[in-house]
């Protein structure tokens, strides 16, 4: 006579192969998206004050680049760069370059990054020169001021270069993606922040996270692509934006350190319309009908938006939300999909606003800011200048020509011009 299995046993049996297959149901067909967050999470770290940094003492390949890192976590142009925070005596010129992943250099080599030809350039005339690539990969103004508060004095810059734009209109961080600004979300206390980043780097705690990540990013994203969007929502509003530029400078000016601004482009594979106050203002009134109940008045009013303009997420998102209230279950789900699928053209928008924003707090405070984001095509479809089947990294051409107009605005400002001039590229 067989034994028969117990309930508990085969419960216990039941929920392994239930396990195996969710793994494996998450690991077919990975995303891109979340095969890209992936490499980009395998550099960085958890950070009690900054929110992430990237990790110390990288030796490894990222996006087709080598990349080396120091202890503080800030990339190397080679093996032999050893330096780290201490100034050294001989160097006749220091700058600290603050910026995202444009400026790290995200898909090209560290000799091949706009501070790296900006320091060749102007290394003919000062050659002990040294320019010190603080770009960290997903950063924002917010956490720039605090990595400059965090470092400035390890480093003792002669001059700061600030380029930020990219993550400040992203609508999603790499941690903590809670619908907040980024002030507004608080950083994990030391012990978290140390325990964590021990387990993410420890086998097999590493691989279980990983799952993990892979088995809840397809679970929601298949169930609820409303819940999503509605935790989209810029890192910096534009007045907050502004509030930390004119930061940066007020920290340059009781430093006694001049500073110099980097505009950066955010490209698209084609144009968009350059008004946007009139339509926010109709889907404000679509809203509000729908709030009223009034779904044939907010569906006309929609539909007459759709004719200039259909790349806005919000109004694929108040699409979704009238066939919902319906009860079109199905169209609603496609429209909140193409709500998400649509929030890039928001960011490339709002980049064009926010740079706006840079070049007026430049002109209101004399500060000289480079403006290489006309040169690269700002929103033109020609991606000449860009890394392939990418909106916001520049290739190594893109770096060249930002490298040698930040060269030419750095070779101004050490003469002695400190006026709030605009260094346009060539």
């Amino acid at each position: 006579m067989k034994k028969r299995l117990s309930p508990s046993k085969l419960l216990f049996i039941v929920a392994i192969f239930a396990f195996i297959g969710l793994v494996f149901w998450a690991n077919v067909d990975v995303s891109k998206d979340l095969a890209r967050l992936e490499r980009i999470l395998a550099l960085l770290e958890v950070h009690p004050d900054l929110l992430w940094k990237q990790r110390p003492d990288l030796d490894t390949t990222f996006e087709g680049a080598h990349v080396l890192t120091d202890t503080q976590g800030f990339r190397l142009q080679n093996p032999d760069d050893k330096r780290t925070t201490a100034k050294d005596t001989n160097e006749s010129l220091t700058v600290l370059t603050l910026g995202a992943s444009p400026t790290f250099g995200y898909g090209v080599e560290a000799d091949q990054t706009y501070s790296a030809v900006a320091e060749k350039l102007i290394k003919k005339q000062y050659p002990n020169a040294k320019i010190i690539n603080a770009g960290q990969i997903g950063y924002s103004s917010w956490q720039g001021l605090k990595l400059l508060e965090k470092h400035f004095n390890d480093f003792k810059p002669d001059v700061l270069t600030v380029s930020y734009v990219v993550n400040d209109i992203d609508r999603l961080r790499f941690f903590f993606s809670n619908g907040k600004g980024d002030y507004q979300t608080e950083p994990p206390n030391s012990s978290k922040a140390a325990i964590g980043n021990w387990l993410n780097d420890t086998w097999p705690f590493s691989a279980l996270a990983r799952q993990q990540r892979r088995v809840l990013v397809k679970l929601f994203s298949n169930i609820s692509r409303k819940g999503q969007y509605e935790l989209t929502h810029v890192r910096s509003t534009p007045e907050e934006y502004e509030k930390n530029l004119k930061r940066f400078i007020e920290f340059a000016h009781i430093k006694n350190v001049p500073l110099l601004f980097i505009e950066m482009p955010f490209r698209l594979p084609e144009k968009l319309p350059a008004k946007i106050a009139e339509a926010n203002a109709k889907l404000d009134q679509v809203e509000e009908k729908l709030k009223a109940g009034k779904l044939e008045a907010a569906q006309e009013l929609l539909d007459s938006l759709y004719e200039n303009d259909c790349k806005k997420s919000r109004m694929h998102y108040l699409q979704g939300l009238i066939w919902e209230e319906q009860g079109y279950q199905g169209k609603a789900k496609k429209y909140f999909k193409k709500a998400m699928e649509h929030v890039i053209y928001d960011c490339a928008r709002d980049a064009r606003l926010y740079n706006k924003i840079m070049e007026k707090v430049a002109r209101e405070t004399d500060t000289a800011i480079v403006n290489p984001a006309a040169r690269l095509g700002d929103l033109a479809a020609d991606m000449e200048y860009f890394v392939p089947n990418d909106y916001i990294h520049p290739n190594k051409e893109g770096h060249e020509i930002i490298g040698k107009c930040v060269g030419i605005a750095l070779y101004r400002i050490m003469a002695g011009d400190r006026s709030g001039f605009v260094q346009e590229c060539k």
